[in-house]
């Protein structure tokens, strides 16, 4: 198994990930919530068709474990849109704006 460069030869070293990185992850999350500062990058997500957002590229488990423990809000980038949700919902007179207020809709929705 592997997370990011790091490679796992055995059992041992896979548990030994869980309980060293993934739960202290968990347990500092639910005692501090999402602590921005402790990372060097934001995750990424898409809106999909029916105006959901997918989570995309980086931040994974500290996206994940956010939902899991119920932390919110959780800071995303959102990345991209899908063409039938954006012809949908957003004005083309006023795509900006549209785009803006929509965007909104979806992170409301989520919380």
């Amino acid at each position: 198994a592997t997370h990011k460069k790091q490679i796992f030869r055995s059992i041992e070293e896979i548990e030994s990930f869980f309980s060293d990185y993934v739960l202290t992850l968990v347990d500092s999350m639910e005692k501090h919530g999402y602590d921005t500062s402790k990372t060097t990058d934001t995750g990424n997500a898409l809106i999909n068709k029916d105006g959901e957002l997918q989570k995309a590229g980086s931040g994974n488990h500290r996206f994940f474990v956010a939902r899991i423990v119920g932390v919110k809000p959780i800071p995303l980038r959102v990345t991209g849109v899908h063409q039938e949700w954006f012809e949908r919902h957003v004005d083309k007179n006023d795509w900006l704006k549209s785009l803006c207020e929509q965007l909104s809709r979806v992170e409301r929705n989520c919380l």
